[in-house]
């Protein structure tokens, strides 16, 4: 079902009607569902603000502790974002700061491109570093994307269209090229196939601009499908660096075309990047190349 898409036609030029469609929030909480994802017999589940299903998954939507979570399957599920509801402009999750290490060896930040959107954390997180920088993010899914504008601060903005469609057809059709590209659509253990091949990163490869770096975000587990994924990341580029967060359990694999940086070099880049964009906090994304 990952290899569905909407026409060209239906890039997200109409996001209102897109909400009015398909969103159908009440202001009552969402019926529960049971473990095996049946429509169970309706509970009050304090915290639940939405809690329906795609043709691709279950999407819900939960306050709690102060934070708001995106989650995918059901409502002990991962968390694919999370929102500070008292700070919503700081990221949570700590792969989303150490994006930067990609975008400080990025040689431009004129267009970026993130395929699985989630919530939008990633892309307004870029968007408040590089204002003028235009960011397609990519999402198969109405349902999430939908939430992203009603529940997670996504905003309406000319520089941050988002398209509903498949993340390698997007890669297939779209014209230009880009600084920056984001793959945040691998799950644990359940990455859609036609986006772990060498074919779809040979692709993504052929979209950057000159000096252009892909990043890709995965899981910490050490399962089949990410070390295939891994495998293959290190297949499509000649240099390849590998950051961990330590208490999200997310890893990002940043790809770029250039030759090895020595570690000096990539730390430089990375603390001038930081103290330009980010001043304080150089201490936030860690570098360690492998």
């Amino acid at each position: 079902h990952y290899a569905a898409r909407m026409p060209s036609s239906a890039l997200f030029h109409s996001v209102p009607t897109l909400l009015t469609a398909v969103l159908l929030v009440s202001a009552t909480p969402s019926p529960a569902h049971a473990s095996d994802g049946s429509l169970a017999e309706e509970v009050a589940i304090p915290g639940l603000l939405y809690d329906e299903t795609s043709p691709f998954e279950r999407v819900v939507v939960l306050d709690e502790g102060g934070y708001r979570y995106l989650r995918f399957g059901s409502l002990t599920g991962d968390d694919q974002s999370v929102l500070d509801l008292a700070r919503p402009g700081e990221p949570v999750l700590e792969y989303i700061p150490r994006t930067c290490f990609g975008l400080a060896l990025a040689a431009g930040h004129e267009r970026g491109l993130v395929v699985g959107l989630g919530a939008g954390s990633t892309t307004r997180y870029w968007h408040a570093l590089f204002p003028r920088m235009r960011i397609d993010s990519v999402e198969i899914d109405p349902l999430v994307v939908a939430v992203a504008f009603q529940f997670f601060h996504f905003p309406f903005h000319p520089g941050l269209p988002v398209h509903l469609m498949d993340g390698r057809t997007w890669v297939q059709e779209s014209p230009g090229a880009y600084d920056v590209v984001l793959l945040d659509a691998y799950g644990a253990g359940d990455a859609p196939y036609h986006l772990t091949t060498l074919e779809f990163h040979t692709e993504v490869q052929a979209k950057l601009a000159p000096g252009g770096v892909v990043i890709a975000n995965t899981v910490a587990e050490r399962h089949a499908t990410v070390l295939s994924l891994e495998r293959t990341f290190r297949e499509a580029f000649p240099t390849v660096y590998r950051l961990e967060t330590p208490n999200d359990g997310n890893v990002l694999l940043i790809g770029t075309l250039e030759p090895v940086l020595g570690e000096g070099e990539s730390q430089e880049r990375l603390e001038r990047f930081i103290a330009a964009h980010l001043p304080g906090q150089v201490r936030r994304a860690g570098n360690q190349k492998a």
